[in-house]
């Protein structure tokens, strides 16, 4: 889920049933990632993305939760992904989403969460250059209610607003339309939202 154990022999072996791999990338360098990311995780998502070049067909997405800790940074990511883009042959999209306080344990929130002005003054910055590959900005807005997440104890989650709704062990689902027909899913922004990963 965060890249730091891929490994050539899986993406040889696997490769030809991959779509699409998503790595987080929470900082330009080793010391803003290791705010947030385990030490090492920076150089193996680096190390991750040379590898990739080698399997053109699987398209790569790039994921940075903005925090106060890397907010000032995201315009060196950028600058990074944009060398990196253009020297690789896959399909390439980084997502730039807005960290939103949940109910995921023991977490400072207020020591996190960027401001929704200082979010969008990121986004204009970033945006005042053209960039080698496609950058989606994902607000709190744009983020409610659009996933389903499986927690690490199995639990299947639909965010919606600053709670996540609990629909039980996913394992257990036999009718996962139904169950989340009766949460705050919300399906269609899904759809629309889904639609813009489509092979061309």
């Amino acid at each position: 889920t965060t890249g730091d154990e891929l490994t050539r022999e899986f993406l040889e072996r696997y490769g030809s049933s991959i779509d699409l791999i998503s790595l987080p990338l929470d900082g330009p360098s080793e010391a803003v990632s290791q705010k947030t990311k385990k030490e090492g995780h920076f150089s193996a998502v680096l190390r991750d993305l040379e590898m990739l070049a080698s399997f053109p067909s699987i398209d790569v997405k790039i994921a940075t939760p903005v925090t106060r800790h890397n907010v000032h940074a995201v315009p060196d990511i950028v600058r990074l992904l944009d060398d990196h883009a253009t020297r690789v042959p896959n399909r390439f999209f980084y997502n730039v989403f807005q960290a939103f306080p949940r109910g995921m344990g023991e977490v400072d929130w207020h020591e996190l969460v960027v401001s929704d002005k200082a979010f969008a003054a990121l986004r204009e910055s970033v945006e005042a250059t053209p960039h080698a590959f496609r950058i989606n900005w994902l607000s709190h807005e744009t983020l409610d209610r659009l996933y389903v997440m499986i927690f690490p104890d199995g639990t299947l989650t639909v965010p919606s607003g600053p709670d996540y709704l609990n629909c039980g062990p996913f394992l257990e689902i036999d009718d996962l339309a139904a169950v989340l027909s009766d949460t705050e899913f919300d399906a269609k922004k899904h759809v629309k939202h889904s639609k813009g990963w489509g092979k061309q």
